[in-house]
């Protein structure tokens, strides 16, 4: 399979990411390359927002550079299928994606042979899933039209959309280049197979390639091309590239202003898609994602199988949807509410019986000493513990850095002591009494401490009295440094007090910062970050508000003229 491209590998070799991703921005010769490149254009964009606005920040105001990222797995299959026409699972055989925090990104991880060979095997193996009628489709020709004018059409549509800009004269040259070769083995559908190969193997597909713009002056920061704010808009609402609006949009250089560009925001967050990444942004925060790997001690937990692991899931993300699509769509109302949507594989752990006249889709109430939002649903209280007993550790460490974004510094020269083995008699909390001891409370007590508060939910979640054949002992306390700071009596009181933190406001800011841009946040993004912050706080905690300021961000918009 990997033969195939060899005769061409110069313009898909590694080599070329050199040339693809640092070199001058063609957006000056290139045809149909629409507005929005100057610096006024940008200004002018910003002061559109109102200088009074929370989501503006002044122009000059820092913004840190996105580093060059590749298509994350389900950034490559979504965009395979929406440019192809082709359902794909191809990226499943790619190595595992790199991480920004909890989500796939991509921006740091070096480029292996192995990798080189699967993107080709990939390429050539969508390619060859296309006839020369699906070709002739794609391209959108005549049934008069000539092979080799049909090829050049095809060249520009998926060449364009593929790379999500419009073609520079020498990328053209170079996939019609491609075409002829192929086309001496089989005519047409063997030269447009093989062109749609190069393209799929090429560094402009496989990156998310945003070009050194040609742009003089002494501003500190340049904008995105419209092209390029189109498709950080698409993947980072849809994990797709931009469809056919959007690219209208780009091309009359449209994107640039402010109004439009959060004109498109709603109408993709409106979409269905915007669901599917809703969802995919809500397992990978959470930690669900893999749910359905998830094993338990058959001994101990004799009906848990894969169906009850895909409920789990299921509910999640239904409690998540609802929540973001009402009206209120509050922050508050995901960890504090004491309803939710179970499916019925589901009812045993939650220990209830579907009312009559009520279905799965219909929201169950849920006993609000026992339920509190997300903390308490069983997906996130499986998925942070072991398969036979459960975790303060585990549980306390994910809601300290993935819910809080509360820094927890591992141990120095200090060897943390081995907790005794499971002992039927013996409770979790006396087990990890061992944390207690000098040189390890420091650094276990706002976990441990926080932990202890989930001690009532077993490792599927189920709801328990007892732990060892003794009354469970749930107190605890929240410690990082927080207004909110202070003893806690219990998960339902714990899941209220984090809604109430602060911190927890900002955490979700940049945690939805962080999957739009595939990075961390740095210092230069303080002033984009406050204004995300103060935009949920003004906006009732609304998550749709939320999400809908983030391309209106210096950080979203524009970088930096000269990045370090």
């Amino acid at each position: 399979m990997f033969s195939r491209l060899r005769s061409v590998e110069a313009l898909v070799t590694l080599a070329a990411l050199s040339t693809a991703c640092q070199g001058e921005d063609p957006r000056a010769g290139a045809a149909g390359s629409g507005g929005g490149s100057g610096v006024g254009g940008a200004g002018a964009a910003a002061a559109g927002l109102g200088s009074s606005d929370p989501r503006a920040c002044a122009l000059d105001a820092a913004v840190a550079a996105t580093p060059l990222r590749r298509l994350t797995r389900t950034q490559y299959d979504n965009t395979v299928r929406d440019l192809l026409g082709l359902a794909t699972h191809e990226a499943a055989a790619f190595p595992d994606d790199d991480r920004v925090g909890a989500f796939p990104a991509n921006p740091r991880q070096s480029v292996t042979d192995a990798h080189v060979r699967r993107f080709m095997d990939a390429a050539e193996h969508l390619a060859d899933q296309l006839d020369a009628a699906a070709l002739r489709k794609l391209a959108g020709c005549a049934a008069a039209t000539a092979d080799d004018a049909c090829a050049d059409q095809l060249i520009q549509v998926t060449g364009s959309r593929g790379y999500r800009r419009p073609l520079s004269q020498e990328q053209a040259l170079d996939l019609r280049a491609v075409y002829q070769l192929g086309k001496q083995g089989g005519g047409f559908e063997s030269g447009a197979r093989l062109m749609i190969e190069a393209l799929l193997a090429s560094p402009s597909f496989l990156y998310h390639v945003e070009l050194k713009p040609t742009i003089g002056g002494t501003s500190a920061n340049v904008p995105l091309s419209d092209w390029e704010l189109a498709s950080r808009l698409s993947y980072f609402l849809w994990q797709t590239l931009p469809d056919a609006e959007l690219v209208h949009k780009a091309e009359a250089g449209e994107l640039s202003d402010a109004v439009a560009l959060e004109q498109q925001a709603k109408r993709l967050l409106a979409d269905a898609r915007a669901e599917q990444t809703l969802a995919y942004f809500t397992e990978n925060w959470l930690g669900i994602a893999s749910l359905q790997q998830l094993t338990r001690d058959s001994a101990k937990f004799p009906t848990f199988d894969a169906t009850q692991a895909r409920a789990m899931r299921d509910e999640t993300l239904a409690f998540v949807k609802h929540v973001f699509q009402s009206d209120a769509s509050s922050l508050s109302e995901l960890f504090t509410a004491s309803y939710s949507f179970v499916p019925d594989a589901l009812l045993p752990v939650y220990g209830l019986t579907r009312p009559d006249r009520e279905s799965a889709t219909d929201a169950l109430q849920l006993d609000p000493t026992e339920r509190a939002g997300l903390l308490l649903q069983p997906s996130v209280l499986a998925a942070h513990a072991p398969s036979d007993h459960t975790s303060p550790v585990k549980r306390g460490v994910f809601i300290l850095s993935d819910i809080l974004c509360h820094e927890i510094k591992p141990p120095v020269g200090i060897k943390v002591p081995e907790l005794p083995p499971l002992d039927p008699n013996q409770t979790t909390r006396e087990r990890f009494l061992q944390h207690e001891q000098p040189g390890c409370s420091g650094c276990h007590a706002p976990i441990d401490h926080l932990g202890f508060t989930f001690e009532h939910y077993d490792s599927v979640g189920a709801f328990r009295e007892t732990d060892g054949g003794k009354a469970i002992n749930d107190s605890g306390s929240l410690e990082i440094g927080s207004s909110v700071d202070g003893p806690v009596a219990g998960a339902t009181e714990m899941a209220k007090k984090i809604a109430s933190a602060p911190e927890l406001g900002a955490c979700v800011v940049r945690q939805w910062h962080r999957f739009a841009l595939g990075r961390s946040e740095s210092d230069a993004d303080a002033c984009s970050l406050h204004s995300l912050e103060t935009n949920l706080e003004s906006s009732g905690s609304s998550l749709r508000e939320l999400v809908l300021a983030i391309p209106l961000q210096n950080s979203f918009r524009l970088r930096p003229a000269n990045p370090q």
